[in-house]
């Protein structure tokens, strides 16, 4: 018998831009930097780490390319597109040269504009995690329409 937890996580996945300077930054000019990029979302991150721990995990989020969902299923982690299309979309990060954020930049609007809530099935008996950067309009849909037979987290 399974007695592995059913979570389901709402919300974002999309490629981490982080741009770590190599040196102090100087305004209006061109700065050095060290490039990383790699799957990254709240809710793909959260995933990630139920998935590390052998819990069952879908991740619901807007769609994204074969690639994405490649290295989404190697980590353990169910996908389940919420809209049909692809839309490109990112977050940017600058670090200082100690790793501190200096700045963050995301094109949410993706999210916001393209998640059809009528492609988010019905579910029974799940831990529901949202990704607190979605609407409030999404997040207080959800809640309403998962609350009486899930454990909202």
């Amino acid at each position: 018998m399974n007695k592995r937890n059913d979570f389901l996580c709402i919300g974002a996945v999309h490629p981490d831009y982080i741009l770590k300077l190599k040196n102090n930054y100087f305004k209006n000019r061109t700065n050095p930097v060290i490039q990383n990029v790699k799957l990254g979302g709240v809710a793909f991150n959260v995933a990630s780490k139920i998935a590390f721990l052998n819990e069952k995990i879908e991740l619901n989020s807007i769609n994204c390319n074969s690639r994405h969902r490649k290295e989404i299923k190697k980590q353990g982690i169910i996908f389940k597109e919420i809209n049909k299309t692809i839309h490109e979309r990112f977050y940017s990060s600058v670090l200082n040269k100690k790793g501190q954020l200096i700045l963050g930049l995301a094109n949410m609007d993706s999210y916001e504009k393209n998640i059809n809530l009528k492609l988010i099935k019905n579910r029974k008996n799940k831990k529901i995690i949202f990704d607190l950067n979605l609407s409030e309009k999404v997040i207080k849909y959800l809640i309403n329409k998962y609350y009486k037979n899930n454990y909202i987290c």
